[in-house]
């Protein structure tokens, strides 16, 4: 069968919620357990059928303690096998800021090189937070990268390989990238459609909504970005001692010594200088005594 857009109008049109917001990922040669391992979940429990696992989110999403004492929101993924290849489902929520957006970037571009190294690995994914993805790495190298929604920049070590694939899909690869605001630009519709037939291109594997209701997926919670960013990076160091602030000298004996007055005697008088040098200390000891007042209050 050759892939096409119109074979999966089944997904937008029957599984509306998680077209709304998912990702869905195909690694060959992984179990369903090693990738959930790899994910940063625990634990996986079996459940059949893919419309059960929206229904599992919240769930799955419950808070948890983290070790520096708050929480952690972490995702969810269930992950089944379809011949020689693990299809990952991973329901997409909506993140707490726009910095968490950016933290899940980085979290899942380490995800694709982990998932994919020694194998290849397909991915697309969609959200109203972020730019719809499409992913093909292999090896822990990203090979394509692009969004199938409209923008024509794509990024790789070869994004000119699928040219020819990519148009016969229904994909526009020609052309500068362009902004929504502009003119040129145009949003195709059934840019998820063309991405489900472009992971059947490059996996062999034809999905239908009948084989994922009989499917077994195996589900777990996965971590928060901020756990995931330590998956395999092993303990933290523990930070050097802070270096006592430097003392600038030691403080003089007296107020005085501090300010370097000479002695005065009860007289008002200078006990090293001649009476007549009484009139010209008098401003110099009021000055000390304002350095000295500031200090005080500072």
């Amino acid at each position: 069968m050759v892939a096409s857009a119109e074979n999966y109008a089944w997904f937008t049109e029957q599984c509306a919620e998680l077209a709304d917001a998912y990702r869905l990922t195909l690694v060959r040669g992984r179990t369903p357990a090693e990738v959930i391992e790899l994910l940063g979940g625990t634990e996986p429990i079996p459940v059949t059928g893919l419309q059960r696992l929206p229904g599992l989110t919240g769930e799955a999403r419950a808070e948890r303690p983290e070790a520096s004492g708050g929480v952690v929101r972490g995702g969810f993924a269930g992950a089944a096998e379809f011949g020689d290849w693990t299809l990952i489902v991973e329901p997409a929520g909506a993140p707490d800021s726009g910095d968490q957006v950016v933290r899940d970037q980085v979290v899942r571009d380490q995800a694709v090189r982990e998932l994919s190294r020694g194998t290849e690995l397909v991915s697309h994914s969609d959200d109203e937070h972020s730019d719809a993805r499409f992913v093909w790495a292999r090896d822990g190298e990203v090979l394509l990268d692009f969004d199938p929604s409209g923008g024509n920049t794509r990024r790789g070590s070869d994004p000119d390989r699928l040219v020819g694939i990519l148009e016969r899909l229904g994909f526009d690869p020609s052309g500068e990238d362009s902004e929504a605001t502009d003119a040129a630009w145009s949003h195709d519709s059934r840019y998820r459609e063309r991405a489900l037939a472009l992971a059947e291109e490059l996996s062999g594997v034809h999905l239908t909504l009948e084989a994922l209701e009989t499917a077994t997926f195996f589900c777990a919670a996965l971590p928060g970005p901020a756990a995931l960013e330590l998956v395999g990076s092993g303990p933290a160091p523990i930070p050097a001692p802070r270096a006592a602030p430097e003392r600038r000298g030691s403080r003089a004996e007296s107020w005085d010594d501090e300010y370097e007055i000479d002695d005065v005697d009860d007289n008002g008088e200078d006990g090293d200088a001649e009476g007549d040098e009484e009139e010209r200390d008098w401003p110099r000891l009021m000055a000390a005594s304002a350095r000295r007042i500031g200090k005080i209050f500072r």
